[in-house]
Parts: C-alpha cells; sequence; structure tokens
C-alpha cells in the first residue's frame, strides 16, 4: 500500500512515521492548495491527514482545521483517507462512558470553537471521501510534547497541584498507542474514539510523583497559589477561576470518561499511564 502522511511535521504524524511506512508531506515540501496537492501527490492508495491545529483565535483555527483541510480534499485523489479528529467534537463539558454514538456539539461557542472545526473538518471527509477512517482522539501526551514536560518540572520544584476536588477524569492516551492503532486499522472505516477510558486526576498525581520521585504533596490550585505567593486563598480562588477558564487548563478541569469497546475491538492496547510517562524520564532530571 502506497501511504502520503499530509501534515508530516507534526508531533502526532512523527510517531505515526515510527510505524507506518509512509512518504512524508508538509509545508517543508507542499502547498497546502488543491494544486499542490494534485501535482505532488499522485498514485497513492491511502493519506493519512495529520493537518490541524489546536491553539489559536477562532479564524486562525477555522483557516487550518476547515479551509485548508477542504483544500486538500479538492486535490487529493487518493483511494482512502485517515482523518486525524478529537474528542473535542463531543464538547468541552463533563461526561460520562461516551462512545462513538454520543451527541457532538451542535454549534461553536468559546471552549468548543475547536471542537467544531474539528467536526467540520470530518464532514467535509464524508463529503469528498467514500472510504475513510475518522479518529477522535483523546487528550494526547509524549515527550514530543513539551508542555507535559514543563508541568512535571514545575510539579517537581514547586509540588503537584490540581483543579476541583482532583476526581475529575482526563481522556488521556499515549501518542505511541494511536501510532499503533492506526498502523493495524489502515482498512479499517468509519469513526472511532481513540482514547483511554479516563484517568482521575488524582492518580495521575500519584503515577507522576512516584516515576518522577517527587516527595512533595499535591494541593489545590488556589492553595498552591496561595502558598506559592502568600496571598490569601481568597485572591488564590480569584486566580484559580481565571485560569480554569483559559483554553489550555480549560479541558484538564473537566470530567470526561469513555466508552472505548469499539476502539479495542479494533486493536487498540493502552500503556498504563504510570508506565507511559517514563517516556519523559530522559527529560526530566531525577
Amino acid at each position: 500500500m502506497k501511504i502520503a502522511i499530509i501534515g508530516a511535521n507534526s508531533r502526532l504524524a512523527k510517531y505515526i512515521l515510527e510505524v507506518v511506512n509512509g512518504d512524508r508531506f508538509s509545508r517543508d515540501n507542499i502547498e497546502y492548495n488543491k494544486e499542490s496537492i494534485q501535482n505532488k501527490i499522485k498514485n497513492y492508495d491511502l493519506a493519512i491527514l495529520a493537518v490541524g491545529i489546536t491553539q489559536g483565535d477562532e479564524r486562525k483555527l477555522y483557516n487550518v482545521n476547515v479551509k485548508t483541510i477542504q483544500e486538500i480534499l479538492m486535490g487529493l485523489d487518493t483511494k482512502k483517507v485517515v482523518f486525524l479528529s478529537s474528542i473535542a467534537v463531543y464538547g468541552r463539558k463533563n461526561y460520562e462512558n461516551y462512545d462513538e454514538n454520543a451527541p457532538v456539539i451542535n454549534k461553536p461557542t468559546k471552549h468548543d470553537f475547536y471542537g467544531w472545526t474539528k467536526l467540520l473538518g470530518e464532514r467535509l471527509i464524508m463529503e469528498y471521501q467514500k472510504d475513510y477512517l475518522i479518529l477522535r482522539i483523546g487528550t494526547v501526551f509524549g515527550e514530543m510534547y513539551d508542555e507535559y514536560i514543563n508541568m512535571i518540572n514545575i510539579w517537581k520544584a514547586q509540588g503537584p497541584f490540581y483543579f476541583g476536588d482532583g476526581n475529575n477524569k482526563i481522556p488521556f492516551i499515549y501518542a505511541r498507542d494511536i501510532a499503533k492503532f492506526i498502523s493495524k486499522n489502515l482498512s479499517s472505516h468509519g469513526i472511532v474514539n481513540v482514547t483511554s477510558q479516563g484517568i482521575r486526576f488524582l492518580d495521575v498525581i500519584e503515577d507522576v510523583r512516584t516515576v518522577f520521585k517527587i516527595d512533595k504533596q499535591s494541593l489545590p490550585f488556589y492553595k498552591y497559589i496561595a502558598n506559592r505567593y502568600k496571598i490569601p486563598t481568597l485572591i488564590g480562588k480569584i486566580i484559580e477561576f481565571y485560569y480554569q477558564n483559559t483554553d489550555r487548563i480549560y479541558p484538564l478541569t473537566l470530567s470526561r470518561s469513555f466508552n472505548i469497546s469499539k476502539a479495542k475491538s479494533m486493536g487498540l492496547e493502552i500503556t498504563p499511564f504510570k508506565e507511559a510517562i517514563k517516556c519523559f524520564l530522559s527529560k526530566i532530571n531525577i
């Protein structure tokens, strides 16, 4: 099978390339427009479409996650597309035991605009491609994701913290588990959630404390802020409220869990979180 990986410079695509033998296409060697795609991506059986961004203003998110995807699809002539979507299509809200039949968002909101653009991307895939595999991917981590390295370093230096009571579940999934799943399912079709069932945030903290030998106890974020900056607890709570509503932090304050029986039936193997985070050991000073 001749495979094109479009968006090959994305972090997740780099993991995919470890296990999938494909030709790399990125802005280094192609323009993301109809004409360039038609001229340079020829005679391929399958395209893995890894183009997309998670952060930015609404215009940028729409331009990359929708308009660019449409431009690529208009020029693409492959038998099949594997599209990397996101669980954000279900909305950034609390929910439990969601599967592929759960309701998706029906309009963009402040926290759901990214998910809205990924949902529009899915609809474009269905419009332009007869054969497709859409992967709704969970909260990805791996050693190429610097935000987690930064967080672990902060926890080592200042102690772990959590929002709310810490019992919320985060659908973390190791990037290599996603890549291996894709390698097994190049012939599969449809929509599937590729994520963990959800991991309690306090359990995340305990695993990180154990693996990275952090002896400091975890605190609610408002107490952590109040202690660190020697300010009243009330001000700490105000600061917590502000951070909870930022794009990067908000998803980690939610509780989202999944029924992943479909993905497991398709061969998804979840590396236990405590084992998977050892990928960061070479990046952290122990």
